[in-house]
């Protein structure tokens, strides 16, 4: 066999700049880099809203009412103007709310994301997703080598395991060429940018044409959406357990909050598969982020859909997604519920 290299010399020359891309993140971080704008920078428009989320994060200054972070689930599913409409009747102000969506599902972006807007300007609501049941992955999230840099976010891998930290840093490696061509130019930002975000056409369940529909809003008690010990039978926790690495990020978010002074408000997102189910069904573990101070919130389906026709049901989903008529259902339910949570944990600063 052929060995692996023709000279000492390439052998050594090999090994030199693995070391060199092993350590660049490291080696970036010791001379200071470039700002944390920069990694926000030219990320395309498939891995999320990101030209809208880094002027939320850099180029924004004032206070927040509501902050959503999450995944297109999240986004889909919650119509962010009219919370911002009722939330400033019932305030008697111009309230500010504001989304910043990625794609794809992951506790660990959602937390980098968070923190870095939350360290720039304050939010009183912190809104976030329960993980799908589908979604079991230990894995960091694919975009996440885009955003994190070494050493921005102190005390963020503190508590997790070896192999979890390994993986992260190897997010490190992945990102910090890109990282470092921001120092000889900064990163482009595509001129189509944050034009087309969010304006996706509706669609049918599973292929099928969109059917609008006329929602029509059931009537049901704010308070009764809410996890307390007053409603604890409309909800269970016996899905698939949160995995390690999904609940060390879920509960950073959570101390994120706290640090923060704002209230963690964990959102149940409706799926075709709880058709006609008189509970809230979410993963094991998820009262793991009750005792860490969050507060977690949603519709059983059969309340959700009790004015829907059991023949018009999928007309409210595109796939795990809602679409425009989802939105609109699930928006109108719980949209009293952040406002009345909003309201108490307001009174009680």
């Amino acid at each position: 066999m052929a060995p692996a290299f023709p000279s000492t010399r390439r052998a050594a020359a090999f090994g030199g700049a693995l070391v060199f891309f092993l350590t660049l993140p490291m080696t970036l971080h010791w001379i200071g880099g470039t700002t944390k704008e920069q990694a926000y920078r030219g990320i395309s428009e498939r891995a999320g809203a990101f030209d809208y989320i880094r002027r939320q994060i850099f180029e924004q200054t004032s206070d927040l009412d509501i902050l959503f972070c999450g995944s297109s689930l999240l986004g889909a599913a919650v119509d962010v103007p009219f919370v911002e409409r009722e939330l400033s009747r019932a305030l008697g102000r111009k309230a500010s709310v504001v989304s910043v969506r990625q794609s794809w599902q992951g506790p660990d972006l959602n937390y980098y994301v968070a923190r870095d807007l939350m360290e720039q300007r304050k939010a009183k609501l912190l809104v976030i997703a329960a993980p799908a049941w589908v979604h079991r992955s230990s894995q960091p999230h694919v975009q996440l080598f885009r955003v994190i840099r070494y050493g921005d976010h102190p005390g963020a891998l503190d508590g997790l395991a070896v192999r979890s930290r390994l993986a992260i840093y190897a997010d490190y490696v992945l990102g910090s060429p890109r990282h470092a061509l921001s120092l000889l130019r900064p990163n482009l930002i595509d001129s189509q940018a944050g034009l087309t975000a969010g304006h996706v056409p509706p669609g049918g369940y599973r292929g099928r044409p969109f059917v609008r529909r006329q929602v029509v809003l059931p009537a049901i008690p704010p308070a009764s959406l809410v996890y307390s010990s007053e409603s604890r039978d409309l909800f269970r926790f016996d899905g698939p357990p949160l995995n390690a690495y999904q609940l060390h990020f879920l509960l950073k978010t959570a101390e994120l909050a706290r640090q923060h002074s704002a209230l963690l408000v964990i959102l149940h997102m409706p799926s075709p598969s709880e058709r006609g189910s008189n509970i809230v069904p979410d993963r094991q573990l998820m009262p793991e982020m009750l005792r860490a101070g969050a507060v977690f919130a949603g519709v059983p389906s059969a309340r959700m859909f009790e004015n829907v026709p059991d023949a018009q049901f999928e007309d409210y989903f595109q796939d795990e997604h809602v679409n425009p008529n989802g939105s609109e259902l699930f928006t109108g339910i719980v949209t009293p519920a952040l406002i009345q949570l909003y309201e108490q944990y307001s009174q009680s600063r």
